[in-house]
């Protein structure tokens, strides 16, 4: 029996690696047509997934390491602001 891949996402030609970019990019694609998802994209999930870690309180510094984004500034531009989140920051002031 071979041995289990250590990535969630293996590639098909050979298990010990995982799924390449354009690979991962062709199969969400495809996803997202099959049930019908517009607008959506790897680059889409990879925003909100780094827009969430932000929202969760992780330091921007780790996401930056996480992202690969150059500077801080890059990832800042990235990340979504939710007027709501800003409603609430307002709201924390305490006068």
């Amino acid at each position: 029996m071979p041995e289990p891949s250590p990535w969630l996402f293996p590639s098909t030609d050979d298990p010990g690696k995982h799924v390449g970019r354009i690979r991962a990019h062709n199969i969400l694609t495809e996803a997202f047509q099959t049930v019908g998802i517009d607008g959506a994209s790897s680059h889409s999930l990879r925003r909100t997934c780094l827009t969430t870690m932000s929202r969760a309180g992780i330091p921007l510094r780790t996401i930056q390491e996480i992202s690969g984004h150059s500077n801080l500034g890059q990832l800042q531009e990235y990340l979504a602001v939710d007027p709501a989140d800003s409603h609430k920051a307002i709201l924390s002031l305490k006068y």
